[in-house]
């Protein structure tokens, strides 16, 4: 992620939500007041339908019940190779390659995405990730 003193607020408040998410997911989605504090009560998460933890996923409720889906399934969550495209309102983009951890496996998987934020108050208010190939992710969950 970028190093910069000069970040953009959404930059900042998108760099507390991913520390925080990967967080959550380390502890298991045992304490969502790790993550809480970073989004805006209005939240919406859109996740791809295909997803295990797809859907819209809407306000704090709405987003702990996505956080726990989604902790359903990877064990751990880290962010790598990840480039922050500002746009000088409130929208940041992000280009990452997460490595996620199966639960039901225990194997680690890589690939791709694309991440659109809105960014409210200084909290994330919209996040929509685009997965470069739904089909290939869950495929991968399917048969390590």
């Amino acid at each position: 992620m970028s190093g910069k003193d000069c970040d953009s607020e959404p930059i900042k408040a998108l760099k507390r939500f991913y520390a925080a998410e990967e967080e959550y997911v380390a502890s298991g989605a045992k304490n969502f007041s790790i993550i809480a504090n970073t989004l805006h009560e209005d939240v919406v998460m859109h996740q791809a339908a295909s997803l295990p933890y797809g859907g819209d996923w809407k306000g704090h409720r709405g987003f702990e019940a996505w956080m726990k889906a989604m902790s359903g399934v990877w064990s751990k969550l880290e962010h790598l190779d990840v480039r922050i495209f500002d746009t000088g309102d409130d929208t940041v983009f992000t280009r990452a390659r997460p490595k996620v951890t199966s639960r039901a496996t225990g194997e680690t998987i890589e690939f791709q995405i694309l991440h659109q934020v809105t960014v409210r108050d200084g909290k994330i208010f919209r996040a929509e990730p685009f997965y470069w190939d739904t089909a290939a992710l869950i495929e991968k969950l399917a048969n390590p």
